[in-house]
């Protein structure tokens, strides 16, 4: 083996939980081969390490500091590493590297990887002219509008129109709407942000995987969050990770129209007891595509699967404030009968 030429130290717990975030983003055709594509990229210089890791359409970097005279380029073996150094007790962890290896090493442990040449790792995060900041708002305010709104997106293949594969997010003067829609359910959120450019009235449909890994790195994050894009790419950044993505171009639905413009049934339900009734009626998979009738008395509600016209399971849910039905009606849960669910 060649000598090690420069080394540096990074304190344990934050290396580990970087390289489980960026593993996340590893290719996954690669991610058990030699390729430089199975590996999270890192740079070191002026006492920070820079890691990065790309699935060729979204990219996502983060900054360590580190102590040590240590600089170049080097390759790591990200899920290797942690499933090894997760073990280790060292408060810090000594990374030295040469021209073809790395080595992890602590007081009584050592972790040597054959790294690949860095110079054919080419994925560096892409350039857009047009990128500029759109909006700030608290992680845990875009969390919330998260979990509103990804979860009705259409994954890769399950649509022939890719927009649907997006959530469309519409900047116009102070407020800041987002909506995903899979062609079967639609969800909707209008957060607060503070906008960097008031005047603005322009949209864009940002990648659902990009969003859905953005939620999984920052979850816990109370720092605040920078939303940026162009005409090419989308950005996101936070005190520990910056995101980038390519963008969907394509024009999203008009989806204002399938919304009904008033509510004539007004019911009152708790939302946990009303989830746990639809996952115990509807597997998880079936979601987007399965409707439930919904039957209303005074104070409780009842769902029911209704496979080739006979029902199969029912659920009652407690509910109150019942206003504008007869107590007998029975409608269709699904935005084809018109059902608005208010959080």
């Amino acid at each position: 083996a060649k000598k090690m030429e420069t080394s540096l130290y990074v304190e344990r717990l934050p290396f580990i939980a970087a390289l489980r975030a960026l593993s996340l983003l590893v290719d996954q055709r690669f991610m058990f081969s030699s390729s430089v594509y199975a590996r999270v990229h890192a740079e070191a210089v002026g006492g920070t390490l820079r890691l990065s890791a790309t699935n060729k359409a979204t990219w996502l970097s983060t900054t360590l500091p580190t102590t040590g005279e240590g600089r170049g380029v080097f390759l790591i073996p990200a899920r290797l590493v942690v499933s090894v150094l997760r073990n280790w007790k060292a408060d810090v962890v000594a990374i030295a590297f040469g021209s073809d290896s790395v080595t992890f090493s602590a007081p009584g442990a050592s972790l040597p990887c054959p790294m690949g040449d860095p110079g054919l790792w080419t994925n560096t995060e892409p350039v857009d002219e047009t990128l500029r900041m759109r909006f700030t708002t608290e992680a845990s305010e875009l969390s919330r509008t998260l979990a509103c709104t990804l979860p009705f997106a259409a994954a890769q293949g399950e649509t022939d129109k890719p927009q649907l594969t997006a959530v469309h997010v519409a900047q116009a003067g102070l407020h800041v709407r987002w909506e995903a829609a899979n062609g079967h359910c639609l969800g909707t959120r209008t957060m607060e942000a503070s906008v960097i450019d008031a005047d603005a009235q322009e949209d864009c449909l940002l990648p659902a995987s990009a969003l859905a890994l953005w939620g999984r790195v920052s979850k816990g994050q109370t720092t605040m969050v920078a939303v940026s894009w162009g005409s090419r790419l989308c950005r996101l950044e936070s005190g520990r990770y910056r995101l980038t993505a390519r963008t969907l171009v394509a024009r999203y639905p008009e989806l204002e129209p399938i919304i009904p413009k008033e509510c004539v049934i007004r019911v009152s339900v708790q939302a946990k007891p009303l989830l746990q009734a639809v996952r115990a009626l509807v597997a998880p998979m079936e979601m987007p595509y399965k409707s439930l009738a919904i039957r209303i008395g005074a104070s409780w509600m009842l769902l029911a699967r209704e496979p080739d016209g006979a029902y199969q399971a029912t659920q009652r849910v407690p509910c109150e404030g019942v206003e504008g039905i007869d107590l007998r009606a029975e409608f269709t849960f699904g935005i084809d009968g018109q059902v608005l669910l208010y959080l």
